[in-house]
């Protein structure tokens, strides 16, 4: 499906048969923004123009990068502000906009124009580690100015753009301000921007846009490109591992959940007090435990008692409640021929429950009765 545009923008031998197709509306459109494609490298930016721009969802699903800048750009250069909002968004802009830049055509001066006025990438990357603590690295080597990324804001700040992605400056400065005024809320976003950007960006001439934590009108949002994100890693790894399991293969699922371990060192931002900052921080605290179970319980399955012990160790660090990873350390004590000590585990888990106030869950309490653990 995501090849339907450029099937009908590029293969006008098949044009006839996609015009002629019954796809629905998202689809129709899909092959629409293919005949526009086709009619700019015609000169003709009328159906380009003629896009719903206003409502651009079903575009950005299935028209690819290149081809709706392409696009995009068209309708910006006759007026269409929500095309050039569009444009704005586009993953990988300065690359696309290069491409029509060299290209012969009506579009290479607009698309030249505004590589101008871009943000240009600096010879180096960004990587910013949050689980644990926060770190700032270069990959040239250079220090980064420890003095303005540990301000307080700035980590507020920082979490922000990594928990909500794209978000506008009224709604970032309101969020870290709430009982300033807007125009002093606004301020002090801008001063701690600046704190940030000379951070990530120290030589940036003052007239060149910044490039790791870019604008695009009244939105602020990390690039796209070279910067990365522990916390963004850790999530990739952990929806792989899902996918994997759910297509049945748990040695490619073990991989993924053992990498996103890795990424995991901590709490998110620890001991910043920040409400969305915390939520995001007790989402990844359960991935996190989720995954070490799971790992655990993977390689106990595949004869690995001795591993699946530390695994279950690891799991407890992170929620010492937890039934699912006491469970798998019962588990791999019993694999090992520990029987007395997967007791001593089972003894120790109902009394802190019951201190807690709670009983052990129908698994849990099976378990323990097979080893002859007293639950009452």
């Amino acid at each position: 499906l995501y090849a339907l545009a450029p099937l009908r923008a590029l293969l006008p031998e098949h044009a006839e048969v996609l015009d002629g197709l019954d796809l629905g509306p998202a689809l129709a459109l899909t092959v629409e923004a293919g005949r526009a494609v086709a009619a700019l490298r015609d000169n003709d930016p009328g159906p380009a123009r003629a896009l719903p721009w206003h409502a651009p969802e079903a575009l950005r699903c299935h028209v690819p990068p290149p081809l709706l800048a392409e696009l995009a750009l068209a309708a910006a250069d006759a007026g269409d502000a929500d095309a050039r909002a569009v444009l704005d968004e586009v993953p990988g802009l300065r690359r696309w906009l290069q491409r029509l830049a060299d290209r012969p055509g009506p579009l290479a001066p607009s698309a030249a124009a505004r590589l101008a006025v871009l943000p240009a990438r600096p010879g180096y990357d960004v990587h910013v580690r949050m689980l644990g603590g926060l770190t700032v690295e270069r990959t040239d080597g250079v220090a980064v100015d420890e003095a303005r990324t540990g301000r307080t804001r700035v980590r507020q700040l920082l979490g922000a753009l990594v928990v909500r992605g794209r978000i506008s400056r009224a709604e970032l400065a309101a969020r870290l301000w709430p009982d300033l005024p807007a125009e002093k809320a606004a301020a002090n976003l801008r001063a701690n921007l600046r704190h940030l950007q000379a951070a990530l960006q120290p030589d940036r001439p003052a007239d060149e846009p910044p490039w790791f934590v870019q604008g695009a009108g009244d939105a602020i949002a990390l690039a796209d490109e070279g910067i990365t994100v522990d916390v963004h890693r850790f999530d990739d790894h952990v929806d792989r591992a899902v996918q994997a399991e759910g297509a049945g293969l748990p040695s490619v699922a073990l991989v993924e959940y053992q990498a996103a371990l890795t990424e995991y060192h901590g709490d998110l931002l620890p001991g910043l007090d920040d409400a969305e900052v915390e939520v995001e921080r007790v989402r990844l605290a359960s991935l996190a435990h989720a995954a070490r179970c799971r790992v655990g319980e993977l390689v106990l399955a595949r004869g690995e008692p001795e591993a699946a012990l530390r695994e279950a160790a690891a799991a407890l660090r992170l929620e010492p409640l937890s039934e699912r990873a006491h469970r798998l350390f019962v588990r791999a004590h019993l694999a090992v021929g520990s029987t007395a000590q997967a007791r001593t585990v089972g003894r120790a888990l109902v009394a802190t429950l019951a201190a807690e106030g709670l009983r052990p869950d129908d698994e849990t309490a099976a378990l323990l009765r097979r080893i002859q653990v007293d639950i009452t």
